[in-house]
């Protein structure tokens, strides 16, 4: 079902695609969010707080912060992954430019991670293909908040 989603070309019309991300979504587990910011205008704040707003645990990752809407900043995945080794990991939301993206996406593939959400803008056509080649899931070309946090 949700965890077979192999490396899914998000289109919208689809509704088993939708069904199988709606269903991560109802699922307990963490969601990071690689490139969380204190700034109120960027949307690393704003899906945050959306996130947590909405009873989801969100984790905000950013190598230049230490709290964020009163929750702890880990500066890597790795990070939080070493002071957390028993935390299910949903979700690794990217919103950081494509170049920082790449970085993240070869963290993401040495903890053995599974699940990454391209928010616009941060994904490549060199990213995808890197989640492709090495099975990673992943969504792109939709906007977590827009399409599926209404």
């Amino acid at each position: 079902m949700a965890k077979s989603l192999v490396c899914c070309i998000l289109i919208m019309q689809s509704k088993s695609i939708k069904k199988s991300i709606k269903a991560l979504f109802s699922m307990s587990g963490t969601i990071l969010v690689v490139g969380a910011s204190n700034n109120p205008e960027k949307n690393g704040f704003k899906i945050v707080k959306t996130l947590k707003e909405k009873g989801h645990t969100v984790v905000p990752i950013n190598p230049k912060e230490n709290e964020i809407l009163e929750l702890k900043v880990y500066h890597t995945i790795s990070e939080f992954v070493q002071a957390n080794p028993k935390s299910r990991i949903n979700w690794i939301d990217l919103v950081v430019p494509p170049e920082v993206a790449l970085k993240v996406l070869q963290e993401v593939k040495s903890l053995g991670l599974a699940n990454v959400w391209f928010q616009p803008g941060s994904e490549s056509d060199e990213g995808i293909k890197f989640c492709t080649d090495n099975k990673i899931n992943c969504v792109h070309h939709a906007c977590m908040m827009v399409d599926f946090l209404e």
